[in-house]
C-alpha cells in the first residue's frame, strides 16, 4: 500500500466498473457459446458439424496479420542475440478406449498455430 501510494489516490478503485463489465460481457458471450453446443448436441457433435473449426477460423481471420507478441514484436530485447527456441515434439498417444467418445474422421482437424513462430526462425 505505501509503495503504490493507494492511500494518496481520490479513487483507488477507479476502473474497475469497465474490467467488470468486460468480464460480465465475455462470461454471457461464453455462456451463450455453450449453450449453442449443447442445443445442436453436445461437443462431438459440434466437432463432427465444424461448428468448433468454423470459430477457430473465424477467430483466426479477425486477428491482426501483425499481431503484438511481448517479448518478440513489443517491447523485444535490447540486445540482438537470437532467442533459442525449443522446438516442440510431436508425441502420438496410444489409440484411446473404443468405449470414449472421442475424435474420429468425421471430425475436421484443427491446424496448431504459433504466433511466433515467424519471428523464432529470423537467425
Amino acid at each position: 500500500m505505501e509503495e503504490a501510494h493507494l492511500g494518496r489516490v481520490t479513487d483507488p478503485a477507479a476502473g474497475s466498473g469497465y474490467v467488470e463489465a468486460l468480464t460480465d460481457e465475455i462470461a454471457r458471450a461464453a455462456w451463450t457459446r455453450f449453450q449453442a453446443i449443447e442445443a445442436m448436441g453436445g461437443l462431438i457433435e459440434a466437432l463432427a458439424r465444424g461448428l468448433i473449426s468454423e470459430d477457430v477460423v473465424k477467430t483466426l481471420t479477425a486477428r491482426p496479420t501483425s499481431p503484438k507478441i511481448v517479448g518478440i514484436t513489443a517491447f523485444p530485447p535490447s540486445d540482438q542475440d537470437p532467442v533459442e527456441v525449443e522446438q516442440p515434439t510431436i508425441r502420438h498417444a496410444e489409440a484411446p478406449s473404443p468405449r470414449l467418445p472421442g475424435p474420429d474422421s468425421h471430425c475436421p482437424p484443427l491446424t496448431p498455430i504459433r504466433l511466433s513462430q515467424a519471428y523464432e526462425g529470423a537467425k
